[in-house]
């Protein structure tokens, strides 16, 4: 099809979020935000902070854990540019992951949409802690936590 993508594109995912209760939202907004480091190690420079695709480190603990509405939630984190875009919800009932880099490999998108469906269904028994490293992501098998480790080295360069 003759398609290219270049440092201005992002592959932005949505995922369902329909059936998420408040402490799903609560753990998937802390456990990206801890994770967000690690993340940032694995995309390209373009990808870890601009102005369509922020992080969500300016936004406290506290302040994720005692939000009691998603609605809340969102306005706390701030608009749809933010890596993890809860504007989506009230719109198409789903959360928006903007983070990823433009690519046409299937490789990169079948990893990254996993990476998000594993990281999803673990928010819905907890979140992960600050400070964690990929190693230890418990919802990654070998051969992800390799994939991303190898994606880390590459761009590391």
């Amino acid at each position: 099809c003759d398609v290219k993508v270049n440092g201005s594109c992002g592959l932005h995912v949505h995922i369902d979020a329909a059936g998420f209760n408040m402490a799903t939202w609560r753990n998937l907004a802390l456990s990206y935000k801890h994770l967000e480091p690690v993340i940032d190690r694995f995309m390209p420079a373009s990808r870890r902070d601009n102005y369509y695709c922020k992080g969500l480190g300016h936004v406290s603990d506290e302040t994720i854990r005692s939000a009691r509405t998603v609605n809340e939630l969102k306005n706390r984190i701030g608009n749809r540019y933010h890596k993890v875009n809860l504007e989506a919800y009230s719109r198409h009932k789903t959360v928006e992951f903007r983070q990823h880099s433009g690519t046409i490999s299937f490789t990169k998108i079948e990893n990254w949409v996993c990476f998000l469906d594993r990281m999803i269904t673990f928010a819905s028994v907890g979140s992960l802690p600050a400070g964690i490293r990929l190693e230890d992501f418990p919802f990654l098998g070998e051969k992800q936590k390799l994939y991303y480790k190898l994606r880390t080295k590459k761009l590391a360069v």
